[in-house]
């Protein structure tokens, strides 16, 4: 036995951990290159079979400054800014700017081509085109296969309901059936088609649930850039989606910056048009006056009562005006829940900052509110939530101008009270230089006016000419990565979880089904005694010989031998040597143990109690015509049938194998044939059949000094440890031993050179392992 180490730090990898690992990939290696190449295979196969996912990006800038001044403080005054990158992320996955992108391409129907190993789809250089109208919905989503039959006709064949349907068309004829109507055309030069094809219908709504599955869109951060990947099994139609949904997001961004424009242009006419007519009628009553002859000319005085006039016919117009104006709004705020359309600036009122800046936040969330019924349903809560900010802020700005409109009532009331004074003052004046003096001060009012109406309308005419979009792709869409099908790497990554597989299917079969192949192995897998080894022969001939006293084998059987003194009985003198499985080399073991002991001057019995299929006599070339069966049947005495092999060493053979070998090892002349032994012999040795088998060994177990176990590495396993340490725990055998047989040379040397003497050797019970294994 070794003595144990001194326990010390437990190490995160133990050396036996790492020894076992290496005799199990050293063992079973070819399982691991087998599961390694399966398994690369596999992976080669797969990704052959498997189609291409392609992954493209493009890049947008958000809010850019390339706009014309004008422009901007338009969409600042009614409250249009859209820098929350967020929300304009939500814009671009939203269904209605996708299907707009789906609508504005050709992409409903997908073509494959059928290949032995795979079918893969293509997106061009096909001899034909399919330009789908409607499809039956039980038809979306099945394959169906087209057969051009010649220039002019084709043929669909798809499964519906159960049954095959054949359907033979014409090229460049609309097409109407129950299940589907198109159109198809055949390109020039085709007649006929080598390869086979197969269609996919699909539908708007099927291309926008998978681009929305498969955009991704991403913030470069501390900027305002857009990041959009788009994965699709065609680069081509992938690259050509964004590039579409990009230029749909940009005339989505320019379509309200127009919206604002033409409204204000629309009230900026209206007002000229109602300026105009006006100054019309002030020029005609004008030319009138000037008809009259003697016009007068007034006073410093009259003219101050003139110029307060005129100003007070001013702050009316003015209060009049902003009456128009909160009309105008208020009829816009009863019609714009559920609209998207901004209003003009000029319905503002100038000097009301209360008003303003609630304008201003009721078109900040009328803008929300419009961008996010793109993202999400009406019935949404976030949905439902704006919309009743929208009406409490509708409802509190109704109110405010209701109260402006009565205060500038009151106002124009008062005002209109004064004028009606001034007025009376300038009846007393001449009433022709009093009415020219009126109708002038009137022209001069909407000359201004209408000199102010057509500066707004000249820039808001230069800002539609500079409206651009205030996005930008900095990137046009472009393939950078290929995320499946790449043989080379999944063939290399099947490889390597191959060889991971190979290596733990070759630890657990080298735990279940692994050898103990060397005496340290056999001592540190059992809690019987390991008496020594013995080393594995190809032949044996003279593997006795004693003129050789320097041999492996007889070193490893005086090394057993002397195991055996030290076995805790010093008058162990009948020895049983068994094993659990036929062909391990118990036969030879005891042969040699008796050759070993009668060199050294012990007068030895050889005793073959193996009736089932005896060896002994085949191993020393004795005769066999009686024996051990001969005196359990009482036929012979004992001096009958004991034979001397040499000086000192005397056998008794199994003899003939007889019809009922387990009774007779049951009689009472078993007990006879061990007395006389023990009486006439210093040492016994008894040849048993395999425990394993048959139960004669371990009846015989309790009638001897100790139980000899002989193991050979090839059948060596746990599973034959544990069922010895069974039988030795079930019949409570207090000596016992084992020997390793079998040890091969390299391993022989490795033991011999730390342990001492090393021992081995083997038959076959019915097995033929090698040469030295032929006798057990």
């Amino acid at each position: 036995m070794f003595n144990q180490e001194p326990k010390g730090e437990e190490k995160l990898v133990n050396l036996e951990d790492l020894k076992f690992v290496l005799k199990a990939i050293s063992k079973w290696w070819y399982l691991i290159l087998l599961s390694s190449a399966i398994m690369t295979g596999i992976g080669v196969y797969s990704a052959y079979v498997k189609t291409k996912v392609y992954r493209s990006n493009l890049q947008l800038l958000i809010k850019s400054d390339d706009v014309y001044n004008y422009q901007n403080s338009i969409y600042q005054n009614v409250g249009y800014l859209y820098t929350d990158i967020s929300n304009q992320i939500r814009v671009l996955r939203s269904y209605d700017l996708l299907k707009k992108v789906v609508e504005k391409l050709d992409i409903n129907v997908s073509y494959f081509i059928i290949g032995r190993l795979r079918t893969e789809e293509v997106f061009e250089g096909l001899p034909f085109k399919i330009n789908l109208k409607s499809v039956h919905p039980n038809l979306k989503g099945k394959r169906i296969e087209i057969d051009v039959l010649s220039k002019d006709e084709f043929q669909l064949v798809f499964d519906f309901k159960g049954g095959v349907k054949k359907n033979i068309h014409k090229f460049d004829e609309v097409v109407v059936t129950p299940w589907y109507t198109l159109n198809a055309s055949l390109f020039p030069g085709v007649e006929g088609t080598i390869a086979k094809y197969e269609l996919e219908f699909r539908d708007d709504d099927y291309w926008v649930s998978r681009i929305q599955s498969g955009l991704e869109i991403k913030n470069e951060e501390y900027t305002s850039v857009l990041n959009l990947t788009l994965s699709d099994e065609i680069p081509k139609r992938s690259m050509l989606i964004l590039d579409t949904l990009a230029s749909v997001y940009l005339d989505y961004t320019l379509a309200t910056q127009f919206e604002v424009n033409d409204n204000t242009m629309k009230f900026i006419n209206k007002q000229l048009g109602d300026v105009t007519a006006l100054m019309d009628s002030i020029e005609f009553e004008m030319d009138t006056l000037r008809e009259i002859k003697d016009v007068l000319d007034l006073s410093r005085e009259e003219e101050n009562l003139f110029d307060e006039y005129f100003d007070l016919k001013n702050a009316i117009l003015l209060r009049q005006n902003n009456i128009s104006k909160l009309n105008h709004l208020e009829m816009y705020l009863n019609g714009v829940i559920g609209s998207n359309v901004l209003p003009p600036a000029q319905y503002k009122v100038a000097g009301d900052d209360y008003l303003e800046k609630a304008l201003e936040e009721f078109y900040k969330k009328q803008i929300q509110k419009t961008e996010l019924k793109g993202t999400v349903t009406e019935d949404h809560l976030s949905f439902k939530k704006i919309e009743d900010e929208l009406l409490l802020k509708k409802t509190d700005i109704l109110i405010y101008i209701n109260n402006s409109e009565n205060a500038i009532e009151q106002d124009i009331s008062v005002l209109q009270s004064e004028l009606v004074k001034i007025e009376s003052e300038l009846k007393q004046l001449p009433k022709t230089g009093r009415d020219f003096n009126e109708v002038n001060r009137m022209l001069q009012v909407n000359q201004k006016l209408y000199m102010f109406l057509l500066e707004k309308r000249a820039n808001t005419f230069i800002a539609k000419s500079g409206i651009i979009p205030s996005t930008k792709i900095l990137e046009k869409a472009r393939v950078v990565a290929v995320d499946k099908g790449d043989v080379t790497m999944q063939g290399t990554l099947f490889g390597g979880v191959g060889l991971i597989i190979g290596v733990l299917i070759s630890l657990v079969v080298y735990l279940i089904f692994g050898t103990f192949e060397n005496v340290k192995d056999l001592k540190d897998g059992t809690v019987l005694p390991v008496l020594g080894s013995l080393p594995f022969l190809k032949s044996v001939e003279n593997v006795f010989d004693s003129s050789d006293s320097k041999s492996n084998l007889l070193e490893s059987l005086r090394g057993i031998r002397t195991s055996l003194s030290y076995s805790g009985q010093e008058d162990c003198k009948l020895i049983m040597v068994t094993s659990v499985h036929p062909g391990e080399g118990k036969t030879f073991v005891s042969g040699g143990l008796a050759s070993i002991y009668s060199q050294a001057g012990k007068r030895v019995l050889l005793i073959d109690l193996d009736l089932h299929k005896p060896r002994v006599h085949k191993l020393l070339g004795v005769e066999n015509g009686k024996g051990n069966s001969s005196f359990l049947s009482g036929q012979l005495d004992l001096d009958d049938v004991i034979m001397e092999y040499s000086k000192n060493f005397h056998v008794l053979s199994a003899g003939p194998v007889p019809p009922n070998p387990s009774e007779l090892i049951l009689s009472n002349k078993i007990k006879e044939l061990f007395d006389f032994g023990r009486k006439h012999y210093d040492v016994i040795l008894v040849d048993t059949p395999p425990v394993g088998l048959i139960s004669d060994g371990v009846v015989l177990m309790k009638s001897v000094d100790l139980s000899l176990f002989v193991m050979n590495t090839k059948m060596a396993n746990k599973r034959a440890v544990k069922y010895l340490e069974t039988i030795v725990e079930d019949t409570g055998v207090q000596h016992k031993g084992v020997v390793l047989n079998g040890v091969r040379l390299k391993r022989w040397k490795y033991y011999y050179g730390r342990y001492g003497y090393g021992y081995g050797y083997g038959y076959g019970y019915g097995y033929q392992y090698s040469e030295n294994s032929k006798v057990d």
